[in-house]
């Protein structure tokens, strides 16, 4: 599956930056892990690797309190729909760090105990936009949105 990365990050079988990303598999599975909700370094990822060996931070980088707005979005790239979020000013500054430190490695996007992304950062991102695409169905979205929209 090849994605494209515009203006915004894009995520999902993912990538976040301003290049076009292979993720090398027809598409991306969940993967169960007891995490909350939000945006983890993968500290030892590979793509090679099984989903059992995967080691999260162990805390979030970035939480769902760190986002200002959720809403769905018909994609431009395939027949699904995406997540469009608008993070505080302080979560952008953290989304940013996130993704400065963390060029060439993956970050794991957690929503309901389930990884939904693994995109590896080709860049420092900001601007505090970011979409999550992926192959969602519009019952899906709407469920992940629920879930972005819950504060701690």
């Amino acid at each position: 599956m090849q994605l494209l990365i515009h203006k915004y990050i894009v995520i999902v079988g993912l990538l976040l930056s301003l290049t076009t990303f292979s993720y090398g598999q027809a598409a991306f599975k969940p993967i169960s892990v007891e995490r909350e909700d939000g945006f983890y370094a993968a500290l030892n990822y590979t793509s090679t690797m099984l989903k059992e060996d995967i080691v999260l931070e162990d805390a979030p980088s970035l939480s769902i309190n760190d986002i200002l707005k959720v809403k769905k979005i018909k994609s431009r790239y395939t027949k699904g729909f995406e997540i469009g979020l608008v993070l505080t000013e302080a979560g952008a500054h953290k989304f940013y760090l996130l993704t400065k430190e963390h060029i060439g490695q993956a970050l794991a996007i957690v929503i309901d105990k389930q990884i939904v992304s693994m995109p590896v950062v080709q860049a420092a991102i900001e601007g505090g936009k970011i979409n999550i695409t992926g192959n969602f169905t519009e019952e899906e979205v709407h469920k992940m949105i629920a879930s972005l929209q819950r504060k701690n």
